[in-house]
């Protein structure tokens, strides 16, 4: 994960960030090898998107999606993150 999508999830979802962490804390390793997960999403930035289209974001982290996706495959384009940083899913 990189400091970005740290800073992404965790302004996505502060609870299960805040338990990630815990984790981190309870097993006593962590995540990444040089540092936990706070002072990774410390150093990162929250994707524009996320911050534009919190209604979005809210709908995402829902456990039943309800509503439309409309797409147009002309305007279509990777959403924020996706392949640009190599370090794995989120």
């Amino acid at each position: 994960m990189s400091a970005d999508q740290a800073a992404t999830l965790r302004h996505m979802d502060p609870d299960r960030f805040a338990r990630l962490c815990e984790w981190e804390r309870a097993f006593g390793c962590t995540i990444r090898r040089d540092r936990d997960l706070g002072t990774l999403a410390n150093g990162g930035t929250v994707y524009g998107p996320v911050r534009q289209h919190p209604d979005l974001v809210r709908r995402a982290l829902c456990h039943r999606w309800r509503g439309r996706v409309l797409t147009s495959l002309e305007q279509w384009v990777l959403p924020a993150g996706a392949f640009g940083e190599s370090a794995g899913p989120v």
